[in-house]
């Protein structure tokens, strides 16, 4: 019954026709949490529902979102992992392969950390960013204005970094700043809720993920949240960011990127 209502909740805000006839707000919430076998379920599904649970309590918004968390694994799955969301819903898929991780240790902690980094993305609906504008929660400088109505106004796929470094591997680093704020934003989300735990390995497997993409693959500048987590974890006791501090944090950091790397367009 609950798949139902989910399914039907999620044409509805799909659907032009049917969000228009249908007050979206007098359905029931649903939290739904799915996995395509009975043992992954018994085995995974703690870790997705705390990380529904942290959202739920330090979001402003969460609490009033229908939530679905889909996993799959097999080799038949596929390897998607994805979140669609809008102010109503927020509906994620996870698949793997195999129960291994070659990231994080465990696939216990790959669900994890990826579920708050969708969950994250679904709080501050960051889809609708690319074709908008950051709301900015800090205050900028004129000339941050300016670079950031430049990068805003530019083709996004043709800014790229001169000076990318150790390495490009021949080629250029690409830099997208609503991208890279909602990247950074959902990787910083998901790692408050390791700082609040104390759990110092799971930073430093997230920092070293993001690490390698930026530097060693040469395929996107977007995600160099290893930058700001760093130096959050070389400090003697973590912090506990509020939401509103997440936020600004983000922001600081995409705007200083933007500012201390040389941009040209292609």
């Amino acid at each position: 019954m609950l798949i139902r209502i989910f399914a039907t909740i999620f044409f509805l805000l799909s659907s032009t026709v049917g969000y228009s006839k249908t007050d979206i707000s007098k359905i029931p919430r649903e939290v739904l949490v799915e996995f395509n076998q009975p043992i992954y379920k018994e085995k995974y599904q703690t870790v997705v529902d705390n990380a529904i649970k942290y959202t739920e309590e330090n979001t402003p918004n969460m609490k009033k979102k229908h939530i679905r968390v889909r996993v799959f694994i097999g080799q038949e799955v596929g390897t998607s992992k994805y979140s669609r969301y809008n102010k109503h819903l927020c509906d994620i898929k996870l698949a793997f392969q195999n129960e291994t991780s070659v990231d994080f240790g465990t696939l216990a902690n790959e669900i994890e950390i990826i579920t708050l980094h969708e969950l994250g993305h679904c709080s501050l609906d960051t889809m609708n960013i690319p074709n908008n504008t950051i709301n900015w929660n800090i205050k900028l400088t004129d000339a941050e204005k300016q670079l950031y109505e430049r990068l805003a106004k530019e083709d996004q796929d043709k800014i790229i970094i001169k000076n990318c470094e150790p390495n490009c591997n021949g080629g250029g680093l690409r830099y997208n700043i609503h991208t890279a704020y909602g990247e950074m934003f959902a990787d910083l989300f998901s790692a408050n809720y390791y700082f609040k735990k104390n759990n110092e390995d799971m930073l430093l497997f997230l920092i070293e993920l993001r690490n390698n993409l930026y530097f060693k693959n040469g395929k996107s500048s977007n995600y160099f949240s290893h930058k700001v987590i760093s130096e959050f974890v070389a400090k003697d006791n973590f912090p506990v960011l509020t939401y509103e501090e997440i936020i600004k944090t983000s922001q600081r950091a995409v705007i200083d990127e933007a500012k201390n790397t040389l941009l040209h367009s292609q």
